[in-house]
Protein backbone atom coordinates (compact mmCIF):
# COMPACT_ATOMS: atom_id res chain seq x y z
CA UNK A 1 0.00 0.00 0.00
CA UNK A 2 1.29 3.48 -0.74
CA UNK A 3 1.99 6.02 1.98
CA UNK A 4 -0.67 8.20 0.35
CA UNK A 5 -3.26 5.41 0.77
CA UNK A 6 -2.15 4.86 4.38
CA UNK A 7 -2.47 8.58 5.12
CA UNK A 8 -5.99 8.54 3.71
CA UNK A 9 -7.00 5.52 5.80
CA UNK A 10 -5.66 6.91 9.08
CA UNK A 11 -6.85 10.45 8.32
CA UNK A 12 -3.37 11.93 8.73
CA UNK A 13 -1.11 14.09 6.61
CA UNK A 14 1.30 12.23 4.35
CA UNK A 15 4.49 13.67 5.92
CA UNK A 16 3.33 12.46 9.33
CA UNK A 17 2.64 8.97 7.97
CA UNK A 18 5.98 8.94 6.13
CA UNK A 19 7.83 9.66 9.41
CA UNK A 20 5.82 7.02 11.25
CA UNK A 21 6.50 4.45 8.53
CA UNK A 22 10.20 5.28 8.81
CA UNK A 23 10.15 4.54 12.55
CA UNK A 24 8.19 1.34 11.93
CA UNK A 25 10.74 0.32 9.30
CA UNK A 26 13.57 0.98 11.77
CA UNK A 27 11.75 -1.30 14.24
CA UNK A 28 11.49 -4.02 11.57
CA UNK A 29 7.69 -3.98 11.41
CA UNK A 30 7.32 -2.78 7.81
CA UNK A 31 9.39 -2.65 4.67
CA UNK A 32 9.33 0.01 1.98
CA UNK A 33 10.05 -0.29 -1.71
CA UNK A 34 9.59 1.90 -4.77
CA UNK A 35 6.45 1.34 -6.81
CA UNK A 36 7.20 -0.27 -10.17
CA UNK A 37 4.97 2.19 -12.03
CA UNK A 38 6.31 5.32 -10.27
CA UNK A 39 9.69 5.43 -8.54
CA UNK A 40 8.61 8.53 -6.60
CA UNK A 41 5.93 6.49 -4.84
CA UNK A 42 6.80 4.36 -1.83
CA UNK A 43 4.94 1.13 -1.14
CA UNK A 44 4.72 -0.19 2.41
CA UNK A 45 4.09 -3.75 3.54
CA UNK A 46 4.11 -5.57 6.86
CA UNK A 47 6.97 -7.85 7.76
CA UNK A 48 6.50 -11.07 9.73
CA UNK A 49 7.53 -9.14 12.86
CA UNK A 50 4.93 -6.48 12.01
CA UNK A 51 2.20 -9.11 11.68
CA UNK A 52 3.16 -10.54 15.07
CA UNK A 53 3.04 -7.04 16.56
CA UNK A 54 -0.37 -6.19 15.10
CA UNK A 55 -2.19 -9.46 15.95
CA UNK A 56 -2.81 -8.66 19.65
CA UNK A 57 -3.86 -5.11 18.70
CA UNK A 58 -6.41 -6.40 16.21
CA UNK A 59 -7.72 -8.82 18.82
CA UNK A 60 -8.13 -5.95 21.31
CA UNK A 61 -9.86 -3.78 18.69
CA UNK A 62 -12.32 -6.55 17.80
CA UNK A 63 -13.09 -7.16 21.48
CA UNK A 64 -13.67 -3.42 22.01
CA UNK A 65 -15.93 -3.24 18.96
CA UNK A 66 -17.95 -6.21 20.22
CA UNK A 67 -18.32 -4.51 23.61
CA UNK A 68 -19.53 -1.26 21.99
CA UNK A 69 -21.99 -3.11 19.72
CA UNK A 70 -23.27 -5.05 22.71
CA UNK A 71 -23.80 -1.86 24.72
CA UNK A 72 -25.53 0.01 21.86
CA UNK A 73 -27.42 -2.82 20.29
CA UNK A 74 -26.99 -4.08 16.73
CA UNK A 75 -29.09 -1.50 14.86
CA UNK A 76 -27.78 1.65 16.61
CA UNK A 77 -24.23 0.31 16.20
CA UNK A 78 -24.90 -0.25 12.48
CA UNK A 79 -26.24 3.32 12.14
CA UNK A 80 -23.21 4.69 13.98
CA UNK A 81 -20.93 2.79 11.63
CA UNK A 82 -22.74 4.21 8.59
CA UNK A 83 -22.46 7.75 9.94
CA UNK A 84 -18.75 7.33 10.67
CA UNK A 85 -18.15 6.00 7.15
CA UNK A 86 -19.96 9.06 5.72
CA UNK A 87 -17.85 11.40 7.88
CA UNK A 88 -14.65 9.72 6.74
CA UNK A 89 -15.71 9.92 3.08
CA UNK A 90 -16.62 13.61 3.46
CA UNK A 91 -13.29 14.31 5.15
CA UNK A 92 -11.42 12.52 2.35
CA UNK A 93 -13.28 14.46 -0.35
CA UNK A 94 -12.61 17.76 1.42
CA UNK A 95 -8.92 16.97 1.82
CA UNK A 96 -8.54 15.87 -1.82
CA UNK A 97 -10.15 19.04 -3.22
Amino acid sequence: MSTHELASIVLAKQPTVTKLVGRMQDAGWVKRCDAAHDKRQSLVSLTAAGRRKVQPLLKQAKAHEAQVVSALGAEPAHQLNLMLERLIAAHSRARDS
